[in-house]
């Protein structure tokens, strides 16, 4: 299983679980792009800062665990969770298993209704200070990035089946 496999499985699980656990969803999308802000994009690459920052700002760390069942080997290293509110950040260190694997720091929260990409991606260029994006795919599969001097960060809405959530992404 290639790495945006394998990584797509870990945070579908962990976005599953953890949207169990979160009552509601998002009208807008600043409560993403205030956590990106305020965590991935200050500290990334640094791990254990942006866990600093976190903890600091409210955040709360989250268990991970291989679902029982699951097929994911049991070597697969799981990303460190951390929920504010509706908002979930999740800390992807890479996997041995994985050869292409990467560090990844990603700040989510299910939206409610129809979520807009372009509005979305408008809001986190402003607050983020980054310029146009580069688009790339189409419908349910868009996604606009910006090369920074710290990585790729990446917008996207997700989907789960009939959920969406707005997700900033850095590597």
């Amino acid at each position: 299983m290639r790495l945006a496999g394998a990584l797509g499985v870990v945070l579908t699980l962990t976005a599953a679980a953890a949207s169990a656990q979160l009552p509601k969803g998002v009208d807008t999308p600043e409560v993403v792009v205030a956590g990106f802000a305020d965590t991935c994009r200050s500290g990334f690459p640094d791990f254990d800062a942006i866990a600093r920052t976190a903890a600091a700002g409210g955040w709360t760390e989250r268990a991970t665990s291989v679902p029982h069942g699951s097929s994911l080997p049991g070597d697969v290293v799981l990303p460190r969770m951390f929920q504010k509110g509706e908002a979930m950040l999740a800390l992807v260190t890479p996997s041995p298993r994985f050869a292409d694997s990467v560090r990844a720091c990603q700040v989510t929260a299910m939206a409610k209704g129809k979520p807009d990409l372009q509005t979305f991606v408008a809001q986190a260029a402003t607050v983020l200070g980054l310029g146009s994006p580069r688009w790339e795919g189409k419908g349910d599969k868009a996604a606009a990035s910006w090369a920074t001097a710290a990585g790729t960060v990446r917008a996207t809405i997700q989907r789960y089946g009939r959920v969406r959530s707005y997700s900033l992404q850095i590597k």
